[in-house]
């Protein structure tokens, strides 16, 4: 068992009841990210690449505060299972803790978009000219939307994040970094292609209307991780510095 679409047939997502299959889902999300935590339009989104019946959204955090196998002091926004239903889903769906339960193997070596270690360092990061937790935030989300598939979100997200960093380089857009980037080759050729590849991909999803026929991104159209990666690790250097 190893995509949202696989889980979805393995734990019968289309039978279960609303609360039941947000808790599945939560655990699916959970458990291929690591993440304790998973954002409640994760779960929407999952549920919409599923094409399962999307309640409305308020009614249905509602319901969730008062069922049963849900941490009530989850943050907002979020959802969390209680320590006892992961250990039942995990007797159930054994498949999923194994190493290839991990649906987005392309780019990195831990089956994320972003690897937990460059998220953590960034974490760790205290500078006094950029608050980094937008960014971690929005690695966390870009992980979530990986797993389940969600490859819009995906160019999306890549594309927020390139329009956030620029200040830490000393430019206003994410064009300017790419052009005056300054290291090595590789570094340069990196930023060329999450700027001349990323964000036109994602443009293209987001500003072109509705056509008679569409043919939708899948993992490898919106698979940017490695040059990502590069971006993110010259942030961390540049950071480290200051």
């Amino acid at each position: 068992m190893s995509s949202l679409q696989e889980f979805a047939r393995e734990a019968d997502l289309a039978a279960q009841s609303e609360v039941e299959r947000v808790r599945r889902l939560t655990y699916f999300l959970s458990t291929t990210s690591q993440q304790s935590e998973v954002q409640f339009a994760a779960v929407m989104a999952a549920l919409g690449t599923l094409h399962l019946p999307q309640p409305n959204a308020s009614r249905l955090r509602g319901k969730l505060t008062l069922a049963n196998g849900f941490v009530k002091a989850s943050a907002v926004g979020y959802v969390k299972l209680h320590f006892k239903k992961l250990r039942e889903y995990e007797d159930l769906y054994p498949g999923l803790k194994e190493p290839d339960g991990i649906k987005y193997k392309v780019g990195t070596v831990d089956g994320r978009y972003v690897s937990r270690s460059r998220i953590e360092e960034l974490a760790e990061i205290n500078s006094a000219s950029f608050d980094l937790q937008k960014l971690v935030a929005l690695l966390k989300e870009l992980n979530i939307c990986a797993v389940a598939d969600c490859y819009f979100s995906v160019a999306m997200l890549v594309r927020s994040i390139l329009d956030h960093v620029p200040p830490i380089f000393g430019q206003r857009t994410f064009n300017e970094v790419a052009n005056n980037a300054a290291g090595t080759k590789s570094f340069k050729d990196s930023m060329k292609h999450l700027n001349e590849g990323a964000r036109k991909i994602a443009d293209a999803h987001l500003h072109i209307p509705i056509r008679s026929h569409e043919v939708l991104p899948n993992e490898r159209q919106v698979d940017f991780s490695q040059s990502l990666d590069v971006l993110l690790a010259e942030i961390v250097r540049l950071l480290r510095q200051r």
